[in-house]
C-alpha cells in the first residue's frame, strides 16, 4: 500500500473510519494522485483538506484539464508546468509603492 505503482492496479483495503483511510492514504512518501468516491460533501471536504497528493479526482477517474496545474507531493511527479500557477513559476512578483 505504500509503494507508487503505475499500471491497472487497485490496491483496497478495509478500514472503518475516514481517520483511518486517510492515515494509511497519507503514509508513504508518495502523492501523485488520489480519488475518492462519495456522495457525501462533508466527506469530500475533509478528504481534500487532508489528503497528501497534487491531484484528487473525486467520483470519477482520470483525465485532467490542460490548463490545470499538475504536480505531486513529496517524492512524486517532476513538478508542474500548467496553467496559471505553472506560469507563476517564471515570475518574479514586486510590491512598488509610489506618492505622487
Amino acid at each position: 500500500m505504500r509503494e507508487e505503482v503505475f499500471g491497472p492496479i487497485l490496491p483496497v483495503v478495509a478500514v472503518d473510519t475516514l481517520d483511518q483511510a486517510l492515515e494509511l492514504a497519507n503514509d508513504t512518501d508518495r502523492g501523485l494522485t488520489a480519488f475518492v468516491f462519495s456522495q457525501s460533501y462533508p466527506v469530500i471536504n475533509e478528504v481534500n483538506r487532508r489528503i497528501k497528493s497534487g491531484a484528487l479526482y473525486v467520483n470519477r477517474t482520470h483525465g485532467s484539464a490542460v490548463q490545470a496545474f499538475h504536480s505531486g507531493r513529496r517524492q512524486s511527479g517532476v513538478g508542474g508546468e500548467d496553467g496559471m500557477h505553472g506560469l507563476l513559476e517564471y515570475t518574479q512578483i514586486r510590491t512598488t509603492y509610489m506618492k505622487f
